[in-house]
């Protein structure tokens, strides 16, 4: 759907701990969506971009009976969440490497995803680069395609206009619409350096409709 990426892809030096949990994964990371998934949960929720694996965590973790699949291109912030999540021998995490945009439009059946979330994503500040932002109207229109009627979009931003741009986006869309209702989000390591700068943090929630 979407030829122009979001993201920058981060050449970071993997340790053989890291490359170790990214081979030995147990099942828990895959290339692609897979056309079935597990029955037994609950509900299901998606987290793009999840960096190092903090919030994909610690929902997974307070919610053992919901299905919580990751799209990451991060490999450390992957092989974080592989190591954790086996620590504590949790089954209720799948993790997915690649762009998320392009295995939803990839996807030939639908998802039924209860919850989605987008924290932080890159806001591209510079007009020029607006075009190479995650959260666009083609982009909420895939993401309702795979929703279920009322799931839960939760965007968190520290960027004040991408904040703004994103309100807009979900004010005119046909299958969204903005609540007042406050999701948990919680305190990572980004959101502690982004209120240390100064900056504001933006949680924005609509349900699909």
């Amino acid at each position: 759907m979407k030829e122009v990426r979001s993201f920058v892809r981060r050449n970071s030096r993997l340790t053989n701990s890291q490359k170790t949990h990214l081979s030995a994964h147990s099942g828990m990371l895959r290339e692609q969506l897979p056309e079935v998934l597990p029955s037994h949960f609950q509900s299901i929720g998606l987290e793009i971009g999840f960096g190092m694996g903090d919030s994909l965590l610690d929902v997974a973790r307070k919610n053992p009976n919901q299905l919580w699949i990751g799209i990451e291109v991060y490999e450390v912030g992957i092989a974080s969440v592989i190591r954790q999540a086996k620590e504590e021998n949790m089954d209720n995490i799948l993790l997915l490497r690649g762009d998320a945009i392009e295995m939803l439009s990839n996807k030939t059946s639908d998802l039924r995803l209860d919850h989605v979330r987008v924290f932080f994503p890159d806001p591209w500040p510079k007009k020029r680069h607006h075009k190479r932002r995650l959260l666009s109207a083609e982009t909420l229109s895939l993401l309702a395609k795979h929703m279920t009627l009322g799931g839960l979009l939760h965007v968190a931003t520290d960027h004040e206009l991408y904040a703004e741009d994103v309100n807009r986006l979900l004010a005119s869309h046909d299958s969204f619409t903005l609540c007042l209702e406050t999701l948990y989000r919680p305190l990572t390591k980004f959101a502690v350096k982004a209120i240390a700068a100064g900056s504001t943090i933006t949680d924005i929630v609509a349900r699909t409709s």
